[in-house]
Order: structure tokens, then C-alpha cells, then sequence
């Protein structure tokens, strides 16, 4: 989609509650675009907070950790603003930035792209951009959980808000089929959305795999990995939501001695995850918290790749193991799993908590590992066409959408 201004240069105003590893690479690569191909864009993105920045307490991993991504805030223009707020972590309150509004007010900016709902920041951008007329495109992950008809207070709460919400946006980026039905309820016309693939940096991955192939059998041997094992993977924090015993409970029902379970990941259920595999027999790794630059070893490894949560909208686990050419099982609660799986082709999705189709789909797919291996490649070239790029472009058609409604 091309546009051509007569007039200035349209401004473009990104809010993002702070920078985040999935998400700001997003801004360098639509920086990098728009210096090729958008001539008349000009954008700068607001943080929120700093708070992925710092080495922080993690009560999920009961331990203080820093994130080893690197260049996150290279190659755009970015700017934070001060949050006013002692409940940084999580919550409505967790982001109040009074400074946005100055620069909606008398920015200049044509258009925000708001990155989330569920802060009072997001309410004050709105009201901000509705006083000063600006385009609003929106942009969030969330799929629906499956209790939205519950008549209670607080989902009518929500329903109210978030369709008065979506109804103030010129534009919505739904990111998988998930996050579009997750709008559609909230009657978000067709018209309004444009898609955005949920996407990782894969260049990242693909340059790691690379760096990593010539010490696939040191990784293998510092672990305990055996040439003819199977190696079934699990990458998350390990919670009750996450459900990391399923994969456990499949594997003792296999009653299989060259399967090797390899849990990537820490997080409040690890010792439930040690205590069900003792004296089990199965063989098995857990990692502890990886970041970025450590992770790819042990997807380099891996043959399956399982995502078993009974509620996860978009897994960014699943496209990286996908690029390290994963057969993928998924349950069908994951927003991305009807985007990025074709059933039997690079892998299966099940029901949340179906042990005994679990153990049927990983008993099949020990004893015909050419077909692993296939799946694994068709991952690899599905996982490719969901890319940053094609998350740049959506941005490009969402604004232009905008600027051609004026």
C-alpha cells in the first residue's frame, strides 16, 4: 500500500508500557522500513516505564533477575516518560503517565498507536486523543477465556469498557485468529481490524542456529541427551496455568526409555515438576530461567516443542521453537495455535488437559521420527512468513487507513 502526502509528513505518536523483548525490535525494523519506503513517516515511540530494563524480583522465579536481551532501544527514536506510581509490576495503576498528555495535546502527532488497555495510561491517551481529534490505532494480545457470558459484575464491567474502548479507535492490529475472535465479541467491525502476525526475530534465531550447530553433540552430552532419544521440550514459567505436569503424566503413561523431557524455564511449580518425575525413571533436564542469549542451545536440541496452557494468547515460545525446526503440540486454549500449527502437517492441537491424546501424538511420533523431522521443517517454513516485516507493513496500512479517512 503506498502513500503519497501533499501536505507534511504525518507524525505518528507509539505508546508501549515499557520495552519489551517481542515487541520493541517491532520499532527497528518499521525504522528501517519507513527510511526505504515511508518517506513522509515520522514516529516516536513512549515507554511507559523502564521496568524491564532493571534487574528486578520475580515472584514467579523467586529470585531477582535481569533480562540479557541486547539493543532493544536501538535503531528508532524512543523516549521515556515518568510514572507516576508505586505499583510498577502489574495492575491498572501500574502505568500513570501524566507526561503523555502534553504530547498528544501539542505533539503534533496525526495518529497513537496504543499498545493495551488495561493500564490508566491507556484511558488517559484515549481521552487525550479524543481532545485533540487524533487517529487512534489500537494494538493488544489478549484471546477470550471462555467466561465472557458469566453475568457477573466485573465482566460487565469489562464488556462495557472495552467496547466503548475499541468503539473510540480508528484502527484495530489483531495479532492471530484468537485476538481477532477476542475483538469480534467485543463487536469490533471487520472493517476496523488489520492483521499483524505474531511474530519473534528470527534472524536473531536463524543467526544463533548457525553460531550452535557445530556444538549440537557438546549441548547433547553436558545434558545427558542420548543419540536415540526423543527430546520434548517445554519452554515458559512454570505455572499452574502452563501446565507442565501434563507433559509428566504423558510421559509416564509412555512408558518409553528413549524419550528425554527437557524443561526450559523456572517458576513456583518447579519442585511440583521434580517431585511427579522422581523415581519415575524418566529422563529429563530443567534448565532454570534462560534469557535471549542463552535459549537457543536447548531449542537446537529439541525434536518436539509442546505448549500445554489452558489459557495463552500468544506464546512467543511457540515461533521460537518453530524456527529451530520443532514439531509443535499445542492446546487449542492458545491464540496462536490455529495460525501457526496445520494439524499433521507441523504438528497437533488438543484439548487443555487431554493426557491420553498427549501420549498417543508423542508414543506415534517416537517410533516415526522421519516424520518428526518432516514437521520440524515444515514449522521452520511456516514460522518464516511471520516475521517483522509483515508487522512494519501492517502498521504502514493501519496509519494510512487512518490519514484516508480524514
Amino acid at each position: 500500500m503506498k502513500y503519497q502526502s501533499d501536505s507534511n509528513n504525518i507524525k505518528l505518536l507509539i505508546y508501549a508500557i515499557h520495552p519489551i523483548m517481542y515487541q520493541a525490535p517491532i520499532f527497528s525494523e518499521l525504522e528501517n522500513y519507513k527510511n526505504s519506503n515511508l518517506p513522509w513517516l515520522d514516529f516516536t515511540v513512549y515507554f511507559g516505564s523502564k521496568l524491564s530494563l532493571k534487574e528486578s524480583y520475580h515472584h514467579s522465579f523467586k529470585s531477582k533477575f535481569k533480562n540479557d536481551f541486547e539493543d532493544i532501544l536501538k535503531g528508532y527514536n524512543y523516549k521515556f516518560l515518568k510514572n507516576y506510581t508505586f505499583f510498577e509490576k502489574e495492575g491498572f495503576f501500574s502505568r500513570i503517565n501524566l507526561g503523555i498528555i502534553p504530547k498528544i495535546l501539542f505533539g503534533k502527532y496525526d495518529a497513537v498507536l496504543l499498545h493495551g488497555y488495561n493500564t490508566l495510561t491507556s484511558i488517559i491517551i484515549i481521552l487525550s486523543c479524543l481532545l485533540s481529534r487524533k487517529k487512534i490505532i489500537f494494538r493488544g494480545e489478549s484471546i477470550l477465556r471462555g467466561n465472557e457470558d458469566l453475568l457477573s459484575i466485573k465482566n460487565r464491567i469489562k464488556t462495557i469498557y472495552l467496547k466503548t474502548l475499541f468503539s473510540l479507535c480508528d484502527k484495530i492490529l489483531y495479532s492471530c485468529s484468537g485476538n481477532k475472535d477476542f475483538f469480534l465479541n467485543y463487536k469490533v467491525p471487520m472493517e476496523k481490524l488489520v492483521y499483524i502476525p505474531c511474530a519473534v526475530n528470527n534472524d536473531f534465531f536463524q543467526q544463533n542456529i548457525k553460531k550452535l550447530s557445530p556444538r549440537v553433540q557438546h549441548i547433547k552430552d553436558s545434558i545427558g541427551v542420548r543419540e536415540e532419544d526423543l527430546v520434548i521440550s517445554m519452554c515458559c514459567s512454570f505455572t499452574k496455568r502452563k501446565r507442565p505436569i501434563d507433559l509428566i503424566k504423558a510421559a509416564i503413561e509412555m512408558k518409553n526409555k528413549n524419550i528425554f523431557l527437557l524443561f526450559i524455564g523456572d517458576g513456583p511449580q518447579r519442585s511440583l515438576i521434580e517431585s511427579n518425575l522422581k523415581d519415575t525413571g524418566i529422563r529429563h533436564h530443567i534448565t532454570g530461567f534462560m534469557g535471549q542469549n542463552h535459549i537457543s542451545q536447548y531449542y537446537l536440541i529439541s525434536d518436539i516443542s509442546v505448549v500445554l496452557s489452558d489459557y495463552d494468547p500468544s506464546p512467543k515460545a511457540m515461533n521460537e521453537a518453530m524456527n529451530f525446526s520443532n514439531c509443535i503440540i499445542s492446546t487449542k486454549n492458545v491464540g496462536t495455535a490455529h495460525d501457526l500449527i496445520k494439524e499433521n502437517h507441523n504438528g497437533y492441537i488438543i484439548d487443555v488437559g487431554d493426557i491420553s491424546k498427549l501420549k498417543k501424538i508423542l508414543t506415534n511420533l517416537e517410533i516415526k521420527r522421519n516424520d518428526v523431522k518432516k514437521m520440524g521443517k515444515n514449522s521452520l517454513e511456516i514460522v518464516s512468513s511471520f516475521n517483522y516485516l509483515k508487522n512494519a507493513k501492517a502498521i504502514e496500512e493501519a496509519l494510512i487507513c487512518t490519514q484516508e479517512n480524514v
